[in-house]
């Protein structure tokens, strides 16, 4: 509660806000490297690769869900009285930006192998291809 009441300070008595929003998008770029690094350890490994994929997909969003949860208050006023994004939508973009669409195709093709598994008969992780294929709509996947 306490940062939540400071970034209202912040926000409202010293109009910080458009400087708080920049350190918002700094923080989301620092992760995004994180992911990034995390992710070409298992580029060439298709079931290892989609399983961190997908991990760092769930780190992505707990952790821009825990900052969007303290900067509420820059999110509802002055994000929308600006007419900027709101801090959800910024890091989605963000993140469709620099890490899902870059991972794109080696993504899909993992996706693919696993199912092409499963109709071979094979042992597949059922729950890791459905959110591997999850993150397509959250993300908003387009051609």
């Amino acid at each position: 509660m306490e940062c939540y009441n400071y970034v209202i300070k912040l926000s409202d008595e010293q109009s910080m806000s458009e400087d708080l929003y920049e350190m918002y998008k700094k923080k989301i770029t620092e992760m995004l490297h994180m992911v990034e690094k995390a992710l070409q350890t298992r580029v060439g490994n298709t079931k290892d690769f989609l399983v961190e994929f997908v991990d760092q997909w769930r780190k992505f969003t707990l952790f821009t869900n825990a900052i969007r949860k303290v900067m509420q208050y820059l999110d509802r006023f002055h994000l929308k009285n600006q007419g900027d994004q709101s801090l959800t939508e910024t890091a989605l973009s963000m993140y469709r930006e620099k890490i899902f669409s870059k991972h794109l195709r080696t993504v899909r093709g993992a996706i693919l192998i696993e199912i092409k598994k499963d109709r071979e008969g094979e042992m597949v992780d059922q729950g890791l291809v459905k959110k591997a294929i999850m993150q397509f709509i959250y993300v908003g996947y387009e051609q």
